[in-house]
Protein backbone atom coordinates (compact mmCIF):
# COMPACT_ATOMS: atom_id res chain seq x y z
CA UNK A 1 0.00 0.00 0.00
CA UNK A 2 1.49 3.06 -1.14
CA UNK A 3 -0.46 6.08 0.21
CA UNK A 4 1.61 8.79 -1.10
CA UNK A 5 1.19 7.50 -4.99
CA UNK A 6 -2.17 6.63 -4.69
CA UNK A 7 -2.27 10.58 -3.75
CA UNK A 8 -0.41 11.53 -6.53
CA UNK A 9 -2.51 9.04 -8.99
CA UNK A 10 -5.39 10.79 -8.62
CA UNK A 11 -4.17 14.32 -9.33
CA UNK A 12 -3.47 15.44 -5.84
CA UNK A 13 -0.67 16.76 -3.74
CA UNK A 14 -0.04 16.21 -0.41
CA UNK A 15 -0.66 19.77 0.90
CA UNK A 16 -3.91 19.28 -0.57
CA UNK A 17 -5.26 15.65 0.79
CA UNK A 18 -3.75 17.06 4.38
CA UNK A 19 -5.47 20.60 4.31
CA UNK A 20 -8.93 18.51 3.38
CA UNK A 21 -8.16 16.38 6.31
CA UNK A 22 -7.05 19.26 8.52
CA UNK A 23 -3.78 18.49 9.38
CA UNK A 24 -0.34 19.80 8.70
CA UNK A 25 1.55 18.00 5.72
CA UNK A 26 4.62 16.60 7.67
CA UNK A 27 1.61 14.78 9.95
CA UNK A 28 0.47 13.44 6.86
CA UNK A 29 3.16 12.54 5.53
CA UNK A 30 4.02 10.81 8.83
CA UNK A 31 1.17 8.49 8.45
CA UNK A 32 1.67 7.82 4.69
CA UNK A 33 5.07 6.26 5.64
CA UNK A 34 3.11 4.23 8.80
CA UNK A 35 3.22 0.63 7.98
CA UNK A 36 0.01 0.24 10.16
CA UNK A 37 -2.49 3.30 10.01
CA UNK A 38 -5.49 3.24 11.35
CA UNK A 39 -8.62 2.04 9.65
CA UNK A 40 -10.24 5.37 10.18
CA UNK A 41 -7.90 7.31 8.99
CA UNK A 42 -7.83 5.21 5.96
CA UNK A 43 -11.14 5.98 5.09
CA UNK A 44 -10.83 9.88 5.55
CA UNK A 45 -7.83 9.75 3.18
CA UNK A 46 -9.52 7.94 0.57
CA UNK A 47 -12.78 9.67 0.58
CA UNK A 48 -10.70 12.88 0.39
CA UNK A 49 -9.13 11.77 -2.85
CA UNK A 50 -12.31 10.44 -4.31
CA UNK A 51 -11.73 7.07 -4.21
CA UNK A 52 -12.48 3.79 -2.09
CA UNK A 53 -11.04 2.49 0.38
CA UNK A 54 -10.43 -1.01 -1.16
CA UNK A 55 -8.89 1.13 -4.03
CA UNK A 56 -6.10 3.00 -1.56
CA UNK A 57 -4.90 -0.11 0.39
CA UNK A 58 -4.92 -2.41 -2.82
CA UNK A 59 -1.23 -3.19 -4.45
CA UNK A 60 -1.12 -2.61 -8.11
CA UNK A 61 0.57 -6.07 -8.44
CA UNK A 62 -2.12 -7.73 -6.68
CA UNK A 63 -4.38 -8.79 -9.68
CA UNK A 64 -1.16 -10.80 -10.87
CA UNK A 65 0.58 -12.55 -8.26
CA UNK A 66 -0.83 -13.52 -5.09
CA UNK A 67 1.61 -14.10 -1.81
CA UNK A 68 1.28 -16.96 0.62
CA UNK A 69 3.49 -17.65 2.85
CA UNK A 70 4.94 -21.51 3.84
CA UNK A 71 3.97 -23.17 6.51
CA UNK A 72 7.93 -24.26 7.07
CA UNK A 73 9.75 -21.90 6.43
CA UNK A 74 7.39 -18.81 7.52
CA UNK A 75 8.89 -17.14 3.89
CA UNK A 76 7.01 -15.54 1.61
CA UNK A 77 6.03 -16.95 -1.69
CA UNK A 78 5.08 -15.01 -4.40
CA UNK A 79 2.50 -17.14 -6.85
CA UNK A 80 1.85 -15.32 -10.37
CA UNK A 81 -1.31 -17.19 -12.37
CA UNK A 82 -1.03 -18.75 -15.52
CA UNK A 83 -3.72 -17.36 -17.73
CA UNK A 84 -4.23 -18.62 -21.03
CA UNK A 85 -6.57 -16.06 -22.85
Amino acid sequence: MDIKKKIQEHGMTLAQVAEKLSVSPPTLSAICKNKNPKLNTLERIADAIGITLSELVSDDNEESVANIVCPYCCKKIRIKPDIDE
